[in-house]
């Protein structure tokens, strides 16, 4: 056996685990903002180096997402079929040229913005930078390549309504925001076949022009691919004007959760006081539905029931899929960095409190998490698993406890440590590599924030004590102020 020495020469102690060691200091991205000319003035470009290889990744972002859709679906059709045709290359030729320069082509349309990206080696910039300016702004919207993308997206609406997981986040969503709302929409049949190239090509030429587009440059030598991205870019773009939102719900941007706890996040109260979900109504103080009445002794939070477990049927499911979640501030919110360490001790990392309970001392899952989402107009929290059905009322008793416990104790000293040393670990691996910057730029733009948010967030990281923890999950972990579903078994068991 051959037995390892340290620096000093002797023998490495393997029962004692290494000295902690100070990390370097953090240090954030330089973003450059460096406007390309074009002949009706300036586009505004974003240039974040990163890694000495030849490899550019170049975004242009729209706000093009389905808050601004007149119908369902808009925003991620136009997008999805942006690469399936443009005035000079049909769908095959686009793909034939991208392959031949080893370019990659990747695209996503969200909820407040969509987005076109291209991978190109920087030596082939000018080569393919013609062919995604046209990608982009020049579209034909072929129809049989429409009603291919329709169809492959009905199958695979039609797989996922077999999983407990996806039928329960659904219905939370549109719970917790209304089934109409951006935020709790859930893809319909009747919606996919309703979409017609013209609906496709009218919100292209709403959305996709030079009002609001922002150009993102990351990479190795981005000064170089700024010149070819300039030298490519088209000298006639489309001028058009975004306008509010014309969503079907009647969305109103001043209703925010960031205007305090009773604020509710952007659905306009008059006009969709009966569709709205009864967390939507709780924070508005609206009495609850008749539906969601429940008995005293169904109020109770310690008894390991919600005041309403929202059931989806599905009586062939051998697993039940258990989610719970509330409304909760955004990035913009003073509150939000100290609520991704609460929640990320509630569930968030492999040694969580619900992880430990329901995995390892019960074993009912194979796993079990909790997160914090943000988007523009409001966040949320959210809790899922999938237990057997056998255990089913047993894991919402456990996931109820572990939420009292965080509001009526205070966390360990050495538990917070350990969340400390993973969350700032996480933080660091998510700057690595010549992209991450790029994206973790993204990730907080749309907010109005740069780099500055994730240093603020690790001071709180860094600082922030048991008592602050405890005060915290009193506000956003009391169960009572949880929407929760269950999907899986039927009403009666």
């Amino acid at each position: 056996m051959i037995e390892q020495s340290n620096k000093e020469g002797s023998a490495i102690d393997r029962s004692k685990p290494p000295r902690n060691m100070p990390l370097p200091e953090m240090l954030w991205p330089v973003v450059v903002q460096q406007p390309i000319e074009w002949a009706g003035g300036l586009l505004p470009v974003d240039l974040i180096e990163g890694g000495g290889q030849d490899l550019v990744r170049i975004e242009w972002q729209f706000p093009a997402g389905s808050w601004h859709e007149s119908k369902p679906l808009l925003a991620a059709l136009t997008n999805r079929m942006l690469q399936e045709g443009s005035v000079g290359h049909n769908s095959k030729q686009i793909a034939e040229q991208l392959d031949y320069y080893g370019a990659y082509l990747h695209h996503e349309g969200g909820v407040h913005r969509s987005m076109v990206g291209v991978y190109c080696l920087g030596k082939h910039l000018e080569a393919v930078l013609p062919l995604v300016w046209e990608i982009i702004f020049q579209p034909t919207f072929p129809e049989h390549e429409l009603k291919t993308t329709i169809q492959n997206r009905l199958q695979e609406l039609s797989v996922s309504r077999n999983k407990v997981s996806v039928l329960s986040r659904n219905r939370l969503m549109g719970l917790l925001f209304g089934p109409q709302h951006p935020y709790g929409y859930s893809t319909r049949e009747e919606d996919l076949l309703s979409v017609t190239v013209d609906d496709l090509r009218a919100f292209h030429q709403q959305f996709y022009t030079v009002e609001g587009l922002r150009l993102v440059v990351a990479g190795g030598n981005t000064h170089q691919a700024l010149l070819k991205l300039q030298r490519s870019c088209p000298t006639e773009l489309p001028k058009g004007i975004v306008g509010a939102s014309s969503h079907s719900v009647g969305i109103s941007a001043q209703h925010t959760f960031d205007q305090g706890p009773k604020a509710h996040p952007s659905v306009d109260r008059a006009s969709h006081a009966e569709s709205a979900g009864p967390a939507e109504r709780a924070m508005r103080n609206d009495p609850p539905s008749p539906a969601e009445s429940t008995s005293p002794a169904e109020s109770t939070t310690q008894s390991g029931q919600l005041p309403h477990w929202h059931q989806v049927e599905k009586a062939d499911a051998t697993q039940h899929a258990l989610r719970l979640g509330r409304t909760a501030p955004t990035r913009t919110h003073p509150d939000y960095p100290a609520l991704e360490v609460l929640i990320t001790l509630l569930g968030g990392y492999f040694g969580s409190r619900l992880m430990k309970n329901l995995r390892e001392d019960k074993g009912y899952t194979y796993g079990v998490g909790a997160a914090i989402h943000s988007r523009v107009m409001s966040g949320w929290i959210s809790i899922s698993t999938e237990v057997g059905a056998s255990v089913d009322h047993e894991a919402r008793a456990a996931i109820i406890h572990e939420m009292n416990r965080l509001c009526t104790e205070c966390v360990t000293p050495e538990e917070l440590n350990r969340v400390r040393a993973y969350l700032e670990g996480s933080l660091r691996s998510a700057f690595e590599g010549p992209f991450s910057p790029a994206d973790r730029l993204s990730d907080v733009q749309v907010f109005g924030l740069d780099f500055g948010y994730y240093q603020r967030y690790l001071d709180t990281l860094q600082t922030i004590q048991p008592e602050q923890l405890q005060a915290l999950a009193s506000t956003y972990l009391r169960p009572d102020t949880y929407t929760a579903v269950v999907a899986g078994g039927t009403a009666t068991d």
